[in-house]
């Protein structure tokens, strides 16, 4: 028998899961048989507490990386401040949007809060709102609590089951039988009353920890469930701030689209008034016209970005579409990027990340199916009994010798039955090591998500950075266009192309300060900040505290999550 004395983890000895009275029960129903040898021998058994089936051990990771490669080998990015130095500082938002002039990261601990050190209050607000009342996250909290539920469920298997009840029968005797005629031979009655109470009883006592296994396995899912909801909620949150960022950048390129526009009516009114004095041809006033109708097309797709940016808003707040529209339609520049990104050691991924803690949980929840499956391999005991007042006449019925008692041991052994536990065992084997590959792509997963999103981080500060400097030059090339045309020493169509450069600098540019904040999201949720598991391992008897507490400052966010969804208690 592949039986493990000491307790496999999250198993409490077999003993403190029975109520104390059940056990002064026991104790005098085992005494009161000594006659049968199988009852102290299954007492020892229970005192034992074995449980078939492997262990649980925590796997070991893929080779780990002591530093993040893209921090140490890329020149864009600056060593920050090690430890804590500078982690809970925000950068108040710059008029363009921009924060940081290049990537600047740190060994110390993830922010919590990390959109919090974006220096936007209405960003914080709406991801407060979105946690606390998207639909993916309430779904996430209603899961969540079904697997609590079925910890309970699964800890009732360990416990006797009793039932009580009453019952009265009036019955009569056939004068035609030989029952009835010897009761009328002997001036009995052949009519009587039975009057009935007790209650009935049935252990099926958790020899080979089947059911400490099944115990084991709820747990583990609950745990699963908490990770699956703080993977959720960083989700929601990811996603709110990249739609609040997308909808102020697409806002930033209307702007530039805009005054672009301005800038070349008053262009097509020179040429005009040239023309009108014979200095300009109407090709001229044709080309001038035509580039003002070419910036004026870029302001509706423009437009339809801002809306469908809000409509995405709305939804993962958990409201209509546009709900939101009179708070988030009116101008205003970028989150700031903060000066300093805190990005931890690859080591400490392991423990951050939602989504790798949620497959270990499950991992550690398939090892326990194997042990409550290949428990059915071996005899299950059972105690049944039943304790009562039987009398004909009711006002004898709590009279000692009304008393009616049975206990019977039992035990049943499935010695043939094709295979087939065998067979599900193996199954259960086949599920784990698939799992465990599973937890194990989703480290390496892990570690490429954060090592890619420091790298496109470093290199968007990059693009941001040329792109500005092709601006400035491309701004002075605009202006001298205009004064050698005004000059007329060249002619219109170097003013328009001139102008048309700048246009497309500038697009360029907004798109690329928006980019770095959107890097700069993919990077915070890579590195998986924002929700951490609460203390695992609280028994039934825990406050209601929440399944997942946000590191950092108080989160209303994720309490809103718990009152909206109305978590129970831990079990």
């Amino acid at each position: 028998m592949n039986a493990h004395h000491a307790p496999a983890q999250g198993v409490r000895p077999f003993r403190d899961m029975i109520p104390t009275p059940v056990q002064s029960f026991l104790s005098a129903a085992l005494s009161a048989l000594p006659a049968l040898p199988v009852l102290p021998m299954l007492s020892i058994l229970l005192v034992a507490g074995c449980a078939v089936g492997p262990d649980y051990d925590r796997p070991a990771p893929p080779a780990t990386p002591t530093e993040w490669n893209a921090a140490k080998t890329r020149p864009e990015i600056s060593p920050g401040v090690s430890g804590d130095a500078g982690r809970n500082t925000t950068v108040p938002a710059a008029p363009d949007g921009s924060g940081a002039t290049r990537a600047t990261v740190s060994a110390s601990t993830p922010d919590g809060q990390w959109w919090e050190r974006m220096g936007d209050p209405l960003l914080s607000e709406l991801v407060a709102t979105a946690v606390g009342h998207n639909n993916d996250a309430l779904i996430a909290a209603a899961n969540l609590r079904e697997a609590r539920a079925v910890v309970g469920v699964a800890r009732g298997a360990l416990l006797p089951e009793a039932a009580a009840g009453g019952s009265y029968e009036r019955s009569r005797v056939s004068s035609n039988t030989l029952t009835g005629q010897s009761l009328e031979m002997a001036n009995m009655p052949v009519e009587n009353d039975l009057y009935q109470a007790g209650f009935d009883a049935r252990w099926e006592i958790d020899i080979f920890g089947g059911a400490r296994r099944g115990v084991e396995a709820a747990r583990a899912r609950q745990q699963a469930a908490e990770a699956g909801l703080s993977d959720v909620l960083l989700s929601v949150a990811a996603e709110t701030a990249r739609a609040y960022v997308e909808l102020r950048g697409a806002q930033a390129r209307l702007d530039v689209a805009e005054r672009n526009a301005d800038a070349q009516r008053r262009t097509l009114e020179l040429v005009r008034l040239r023309r009108d004095v014979g200095v300009a041809s109407d090709m001229n006033v044709l080309q001038a016209e035509a580039q003002l109708r070419r910036t004026e097309a870029l302001v509706p797709p423009l437009r339809a970005s801002t809306d469908a940016s809000i409509h995405r808003l709305g939804v993962l707040c958990g409201q209509p579409p546009a709900a939101l529209r009179d708070r988030l339609a009116p101008r205003t520049p970028l989150p700031s990027v903060p000066d300093l990104v805190p990005v931890g050691l690859p080591s400490d991924l392991l423990l951050r990340r939602p989504d790798i803690r949620r497959v270990e949980h499950e991992l550690h929840a398939a090892t326990a199916d194997i042990g409550q499956r290949e428990a059915d391999l071996f005899p299950k005991f059972s105690l049944t009994g039943s304790y009562g007042l039987n009398s004909i006449h009711f006002s004898d019925l709590f009279r000692d010798d009304s008393r009616a008692w049975t206990i019977m041991p039992g035990v049943r052994w499935a010695i043939f039955e094709g295979g087939r536990t065998r067979a599900a065992v193996a199954a259960l084997e086949a599920r784990r090591e698939a799992t465990l590959e599973r937890w194990r792509k989703t480290v390496l997963v892990a570690f490429e998500e954060v090592e890619t999103s420091l790298a496109r981080y470093a290199e968007s500060f990059v693009e941001r950075e040329r792109l500005s400097r092709s601006l400035e030059a491309q701004a002075e090339a605009t202006r001298l266009a205009k004064v050698r045309y005004a000059e007329g020493v060249d002619d219109l169509l170097t003013v328009l192309d001139a102008e048309r450069r700048q246009l497309e600098v500038e697009e360029a540019l907004a798109r690329s300060r928006s980019g770095v904040l959107l890097q700069l999201v993919s990077l915070y949720k890579s590195l998986g900040g924002g929700w951490v598991e609460g203390i695992a391992g609280a028994g039934p008897d825990a406050g209601a505290d929440p399944a997942v507490a946000p590191t950092g400052s108080e989160a209303s966010g994720a309490a809103s999550v718990t009152r909206t969804a109305g978590q129970a208690p831990r079990q």
